[in-house]
């Protein structure tokens, strides 16, 4: 197989379907400037097969250059296609399973064991007796075929991310008469570089603990708890684009007392006066001013003014 003028670039992963018509003997590819590749699943033997076959972390290859499949002996039609992947792990295969039937309708390899991480590809492949229309294979749910090979057989290679750990298989529905064979490899995507989220709470009339819900590539729900008008907090996530917003919560009002009173005594005195007594309660935000005002013969103890902050309606006043 001659690779196109586009070449493939260094570092990345080149992923080979083939249809091979021999019932036995390994099955093998390789280029010259990156030797032998991976075989990483093949079907049963006793019948033509079907293998994926991997080479990762390549060298550039350039147009002309070509890579060549071999198995022992021929005994039927030979078909191959090859597909080029970036950003796969530096040891990338993780499960396979495999499959043949001559039963249409709703194909499918074996579910593979449990993926080792979250975000992996999925590349599957079909091969299926006679070309459309005779036989027309649709694709699973979220693959998609890349490279396939009308003929007699017909290869239908496929792809599909995946971004959490299970059992995967590789499927479709197939119309018409005649054999079929699957088979899937999952391979492991690079783990991206994790970035951070910093979110500073500032408040102004007291400190408590805030709620915030952070969207978007991944979720969180973060918390900052505020001493002396301020606090912070840092979240680690991937890359991607997140927004951070506050959860609605109690508001901190700020509160002061203040006494205001006539009285015919000095501070700390004993003893009772004619006055007037206004208690003033003053709140930030909506709430109305209320003023309270006390007038007669009552004993007032003063011990000086006072100006707080969060302290209920109460003062040092005996009435």
């Amino acid at each position: 197989m001659t690779v196109p003028a586009a070449g493939v670039a260094g570092g990345d992963s080149i992923i080979v379907g083939l249809q091979v018509g021999t019932f036995a003997g390994a099955i093998a590819c390789s280029d010259p400037k990156n030797g032998v590749y991976n075989t990483d699943v093949t079907t049963e033997p006793g019948t033509s097969r079907i293998a994926i076959v991997s080479k990762h972390n390549v060298i550039a290859l350039v147009g002309g250059d070509v890579i060549t499949c071999t198995y022992p002996l021929f005994s039927g039609v030979s078909l191959v296609t090859a597909n080029e992947f970036s950003g796969l792990s530096a040891t990338p295969l993780d499960q396979t399973a495999f499959r043949a039937s001559s039963i249409g309708g709703a194909i499918s390899t074996p579910a593979t064991a449990t993926t080792a991480q979250a975000n992996e590809i999925l590349v599957g492949l079909f091969n299926v007796a006679n070309p459309p229309p005779a036989q027309t294979f649709t694709p699973g749910t979220g693959y998609t075929v890349i490279g396939s090979t009308p003929a007699a057989p017909t290869l239908y290679p496929m792809y599909k991310l995946v971004f959490a750990t299970g059992g995967y298989v590789a499927n479709g529905t197939l119309t018409g008469g005649g054999a079929w064979r699957g088979a899937i490899a999952t391979y492991r995507v690079a783990t991206a570089s994790q970035g951070q989220i910093t979110i500073v709470k500032n408040t102004a009339g007291g400190n408590g603990t805030f709620s915030f819900t952070v969207s978007g590539t991944s979720a969180a729900s973060p918390s900052v708890t505020t001493s002396s008008g301020t606090g912070s907090t840092t979240i680690t996530v991937p890359p991607g684009t997140y927004t951070v917003s506050e959860t609605a919560g109690r508001r901190l009002d700020a509160h002061r007392l203040e006494l205001r009173g006539r009285i015919d005594h000095e501070l700390h005195g004993g003893g009772g006066s004619d006055g007037d007594l206004y208690l003033r309660q003053c709140r930030s935000g909506p709430d109305q001013d209320r003023q309270e005002h006390h007038r007669g013969k009552r004993n007032i103890r003063l011990h000086g003014q006072r100006h707080e902050r969060g302290l209920p309606e109460r003062d040092d006043v005996e009435r």
